[in-house]
């Protein structure tokens, strides 16, 4: 069993994976298993260090209360990774294991490339009925053991939703809290979380970290949002993910959205990008799903609405929206079932749908007369959206896709959606398939999208973000289309129909088709592209969309 002697104690720990390392730090209410959810992804590039505080699990429990503090929290992790020969680490933890994370950057920052810090701060607004509550948790504990708090844990307002959906995982948690040692919780209540500073009282040190800092909370974790704002706002290097719907267990209730922002959290330090930086990753609730999307800044300029292909996502934008957003406040949106937002549980696709969930969208983020880009699913969308809702949509912009679909490529993309390999080993096997499929980008260009558009499994594998129904459907042959000719006919507002000089989707007939039903559209070719123009030719892309922009309509 692996232990490491440190600091009085013994701290049982955990190694997966290699590279360079990080420490993970789990909740007052968890242990170490807390971060199953995330060793398999973490791991494929990162060795994942997670340990028992003192008090949990397999590592000791003193039992003098004297032996439990914050510093003592901080030096415990100290030594465990002096001990394994490491001498600096990326350091994430949850709720109390962020704030203990949080306070060995303070300490020790040389010793810490990035922080990762989610759910992090209750008890800062406040500290004295925080403090009454714990300790008449901590005397429960202590007179009749972990059987008399628990339903008192997971009936908690930012557990209670999640636990109530994932019967499962609440089994899971209920096994492994009552497993805890009784005595352990109530001494780290008493002596770590009733006496540690709030995050409030941490501003003169705040301001002074120059460690790259990546801040996580739901929007339903009441304690925990002024805290993280106020991180946000202090530290200078620091960027912000509020998840919308989500409550305080953040890296259970949504694991994959949680691994993803934490990887590219990861790769924009490799990569030595500044943080925080731009696009910024945003979520919100529309519909009853929670949506992720990315905003480019520039908030105030003319605002731009970018929509993806069916089986991409909003990064599949990143070449076209870069130079785009010097003139334009940029978003691009992860329609439903894609990339990081929420997949439709009763597999709801359909053009109406997304049509539907770009108006609630748009209402939410006050977007007025916007210019607005789809391509292929994205650009039906678009067309519905804009006969519905003319009034919010100054410019539209369609790429390569109309009413009608060459047969060539519905089918082309029909039958390589329904052939697609549910797994793959790498980033790389899946992105050399891609480029055996469509050789005109470059592997990088590909590698780039296929990073962004799959998720780590539980076996290791990689699989897919867009929700595997979406493909099952054209297994089935299930897909419904619709007429798009009257929504398009119905559109008034100054309109550029996009065609990849070799695409087999939208026809040269089909655009002429588009122009003599609405003579007042344009239509342009662009070069060296098939149907996906933005992957083939971004540049011919921005080059022919600011073209159009600079235009002058009456």
């Amino acid at each position: 069993m692996p232990t490491a002697h440190v600091n009085g104690i013994d701290l049982y720990y955990e190694i997966t994976g290699s590279g360079f390392p990080i420490v993970l730090i789990h909740e007052f209410s968890g242990n170490m298993r807390n971060w199953d959810p995330q060793v398999p992804a973490l791991s494929r590039n990162y060795q994942v260090i997670r340990y028992d505080c003192r008090g949990y699990g397999r590592s000791s429990v003193p039992t003098d209360p004297a032996a439990y503090s914050q510093d003592a929290s901080v030096e415990d992790l100290h030594q465990l990774l002096l001990h394994l020969g490491i001498r600096q680490a990326y350091v994430g933890g949850l709720s109390k294991g962020g704030n203990i994370a949080l306070n060995f950057g303070l300490k020790y920052p040389d010793m810490v490339k990035g922080l990762i810090i989610a759910a992090t701060g209750s008890g800062s607004t406040n500290p004295e009925e925080f403090r009454a509550g714990l300790e008449r948790t901590a005397t429960i504990l202590e007179t009749q053991g972990t059987q008399a708090v628990i339903d008192g844990v997971m009936n908690a307002q930012t557990r209670v939703g999640y636990f109530q959906k994932n019967p499962e995982a609440a089994k899971q948690f209920r096994e492994e809290y009552l497993s805890q040692s009784p005595l352990g919780i109530a001494h780290t209540a008493r002596g770590v979380l009733m006496k540690r500073p709030p995050i409030f009282e941490l501003e003169s040190k705040l301001v002074k970290l120059q460690v790259p800092a990546l801040i996580l909370v739901g929007d339903k974790d009441a304690p925990c949002l002024a805290p993280a704002h106020f991180m946000k706002e202090k530290m200078a290097h620091a960027e912000l993910h509020l998840l919308a719907g989500i409550g305080h267990v953040i890296n259970m209730e949504v694991p994959d959205l949680f691994n993803t922002i934490v990887l590219n959290f990861l790769d924009k330090i490799e990569a030595g990008t500044s943080i925080p930086s731009y696009p910024e990753d945003k979520y919100i609730i529309a519909n009853g799903l929670r949506f992720h999307y990315l905003d480019w800044g520039n908030e105030g300029k003319p605002p731009m609405l970018l929509l993806h292909g069916v089986t991409s996502h909003a990064h599949s934008w990143d070449e076209v929206a870069e130079p785009l957003r010097d003139r334009y406040h940029v978003i691009a949106l992860d329609q439903r079932g894609h990339g990081d937002s929420e997949w439709s549980p009763a597999g709801a696709y359909t053009t109406e749908d997304h049509a539907a969930d770009i108006a609630v969208f748009v209402e939410a983020l006050g977007l007025e007369k916007m210019v607005l880009i789809g391509l292929s699913m994205g650009g039906r969308n678009s067309i519905l959206y804009t006969s519905l809702h003319p009034e919010t949509v100054d410019r539209l912009v369609i790429v390569d896709i109309g009413p009608e679909t060459d047969p060539r490529g519905r089918e082309r993309i029909s039958q390589g959606i329904a052939g697609t390999p549910e797994e793959f080993d790498s980033l790389e096997e899946a992105a050399e398939r891609a480029r055996k499929l469509n050789p005109r980008p470059s592997f990088e260009r590909h590698l780039h999208r296929i990073k962004y558009g799959m998720k780590t499994l539980p076996n290791g594998k990689l699989t897919w973000k867009y929700d595997r129904e979406i493909r099952e459907q054209r297994r089935r042959g299930e897909v419904r289309v619709i007429d798009l000719w009257p929504p398009f006919k119905k559109i008034t507002c100054p309109t550029l129909i996009i065609r990849g000089a070799e695409s087999d989707v939208l026809s040269p007939e089909g655009a002429q088709k588009m122009k003599e039903a609405v003579p007042s559209v344009e239509v342009v070719v662009v070069e060296e592209s098939g149907h996906s123009v933005s992957l083939d030719n971004p540049k011919g892309l921005e080059r022919v969309v600011k073209e159009f922009l600079q235009r002058k309509y009456s």
